[in-house]
């Protein structure tokens, strides 16, 4: 999936459920309720053999629903147990368009027991910080900065 937009959802932006060899580069979520980014596998096992890339992908001031705010979500979000992901160049904010206030949770998110994983990006302004990792984080390299 190369250069697509998605713009105010009703849940997630976008979710991969399973697959295998999947890259995604160029993608932004914009305003949609729930996550920006959700990679899950049926059943918490893993996507196919891994194999899942994001490159220069923006989740934008997600987590939003007009009619009930939250700051439930994360811009980017990795279900526990799944493994092989790498998002490279990932950028996870919130804009606080107009007079409302950051709802996107966390920029990154990693439930747990998450292995062989590679993130660099950087986030702005999400309610509980940059990134949340989950326990048993282990073989990978985790580099955000930001807020």
């Amino acid at each position: 999936m190369i250069d697509v937009y998605l713009y105010r959802l009703g849940g997630d932006g976008l979710r991969i459920i399973a697959g295998r060899g999947v890259t995604v580069s160029r993608v932004r979520t914009w305003i949609v309720d729930g996550y920006g980014f959700w990679i899950q596998a049926p059943d918490g096992f893993y996507i196919g053999a891994g194999q899942v890339s994001f490159t220069s992908c923006h989740a934008d001031s997600n987590s939003w629903n007009r009619d009930n705010p939250t700051s439930a979500y994360s811009g980017f979000y990795v279900k526990a147990w799944i493994q092989w992901v790498q998002l490279i160049g990932c950028q996870a904010y919130d804009k606080q368009e107009g007079t409302r206030p950051s709802y996107q949770n966390h920029g990154f998110e990693f439930a747990g027991n998450n292995n062989y994983c590679q993130v660099i990006g950087s986030t702005r302004d999400n309610v509980s910080g940059a990134l949340f990792e989950g326990p048993s984080i282990t073989n990978s390299s985790i580099q955000v900065v930001g807020t």
